[in-house]
């Protein structure tokens, strides 16, 4: 009964998720790829990222795949992408990420090859994003895109709810 009640010391235990990839004992490749799931999902915010998942990045391009082919979701991620692709091989640069493209969501059809955004506007957009949490300055300063999601998103809700 003694092996059962006894106790480990707190300090031997550390959550998967708080260690680096590559800690963990996972190939390189998987490791990016974990990276770039994290570096998506913070960089993107949950809305962006359940619009479009990271396939990898693949001879310096980073592509996403939409989660459902939408045109207005389409053309709002066409404008956010290169800001938040740059802000994502700003701080990992390991990446190699150079331009950025959207995928279909059956794979078939890849969008062009886009830019990615200055550095000035890449720092602009991190800088707006890491301001999220203090509600004050973001009512203050929005990432020029986001109003374009807004928008793309109650013009999708508005003609939902006229069909029913």
């Amino acid at each position: 009964m003694d092996g059962v009640s006894r106790r480990f010391p707190r300090k031997s235990f550390v959550a998967v998720g708080a260690l680096p990839a590559d800690r963990i004992g996972l190939s390189a490749r998987r490791s990016s790829q974990l990276t770039l799931i994290g570096a998506w999902a913070r960089v993107a915010g949950s809305r962006l990222a359940a619009r479009a998942t990271p396939d990898g990045v693949r001879g310096g391009v980073l592509e996403l795949r939409l989660t459902e082919d939408d045109e207005t979701w389409t053309r709002t991620l066409l404008d956010c992408v290169p800001t938040l692709a740059a802000a994502i091989a700003t701080a990992h640069p390991r990446l190699g990420i150079r331009t950025v493209r959207l995928v279909a969501p059956d794979g078939s059809g890849a969008g062009p090859e886009l830019p990615l955004a200055t550095a000035g506007e890449a720092t602009l957009d991190r800088d707006l994003a890491s301001s999220r949490s203090r509600r004050k300055q973001e009512a203050e300063v929005q990432p020029p895109c986001l109003e374009r999601i807004m928008s793309a998103y109650l013009e999708r809700s508005d003609s939902s709810s006229g069909k029913g």
